[in-house]
């Protein structure tokens, strides 16, 4: 089923992800990039394409903690692994502080495969399985931006 507004599925966090990839397309186009939002798109919104910076598409996370920690699914099902997913990238923005987490999707897929059973797995509400990562600690392949 898809809502026309991600706030009708997912009341509080659809309008922060909504906000996120709002800031994240403005701090970009601040920066010189050449940036396409997709918010009302259900074609591009379901296969992780929210925005695209110059030419590439980015798949907006807007869930990084106050302690610049941030959580990634690690289930097939979820948005990291999901087939349907065609995005490149992912970021990871801090509504805090405009801080980004960037990384390619398949960099994290191999991370997370090789390194699965030395990660703290955890379950949300809704049953998904979660890894944690600290804006402090990050893979070598994960970029921070100011």
């Amino acid at each position: 089923m898809w809502f026309n507004k991600l706030e009708q599925k997912f009341p509080v966090t659809g309008k922060i992800g909504k906000t996120g990839e709002r800031n994240v397309r403005l701090l970009f186009k601040n920066a010189g990039h050449d940036v396409v939002s997709h918010p009302r798109s259900i074609k591009f919104q379901t296969k992780g394409n929210d925005i695209e910076i110059d030419g590439v598409s980015v798949d907006v996370k807007t869930n990084v903690s106050k302690s610049n920690s941030f959580a990634v699914e690690v289930d097939k099902k979820g948005w990291l692994f999901n087939f349907k997913k065609e995005s490149p990238y992912i970021i990871h923005y801090s509504r805090f502080n405009d801080k980004m987490a960037v990384y390619l999707r398949e960099d994290m897929q191999d991370y997370i495969k090789t390194n699965y059973n030395n990660l703290r797995i955890v379950k949300d509400k809704q049953g998904n399985l979660l890894t944690w990562f600290s804006f402090n600690a990050l893979p070598k392949f994960v970029t921070i931006l100011n």
